[in-house]
């Protein structure tokens, strides 16, 4: 008896400390990727290239870029999926612009309003009408002629 009652004392005990790691967080410590970042808040453009590895994957290191980058990271405590509003704009080298395409399909043209907030440091001229592509989560504004690319990724 006394065996059964120590065993059942000890299952609270477990189940009571699992409850309070859960609320703590994760039971191995990780950095939150939670963040509204824009790139001119970094000095260089290789801190802003390095800033943005974590959050998406790039085809080719780009010539130039600006980025507003939207990140809920819902990974601490009880897991959930993260949440994203990122949107990207890169100037490529000619010859590079085929491998940001890849994947990618010929779409209806989407919500551009937010490109001036992102290129409001940059002078980049712009000709012509962009062609849009998509894929699941993402969407594409792509000035092929001025090599200037446009990305946006959301969940929210």
């Amino acid at each position: 008896m006394i065996l059964k009652a120590s065993f059942a004392l000890l299952i609270v005990a477990v189940v009571i400390w699992l409850g309070f790691r859960l609320l703590d967080g994760p039971m191995t410590s990780t950095t939150s990727l939670s963040t509204d970042t824009h790139s001119s808040q970094f000095t260089t453009q290789e801190e802003a290239l390095v800033f943005l590895e974590p959050y998406i994957k790039l085809a080719t290191k780009p010539v130039d870029l600006a980025y507003h980058i939207v990140y809920q990271d819902n990974s601490q405590g009880v897991p959930g999926p993260s949440d994203w509003d990122m949107k990207i704009a890169v100037k490529l080298s000619t010859e590079d612009m085929s491998k940001w395409l890849e994947g990618f399909s010929v779409t209806e043209p989407f919500d551009m309003s937010w490109v001036s907030e992102v290129l409001k440091d940059k002078n980049w001229n712009l000709s012509g009408e962009p062609t849009f592509y998509s894929r699941a989560g993402e969407q594409l504004a792509v000035y092929k002629s001025d090599g200037v690319l446009f990305r946006w990724l959301r969940t929210f």
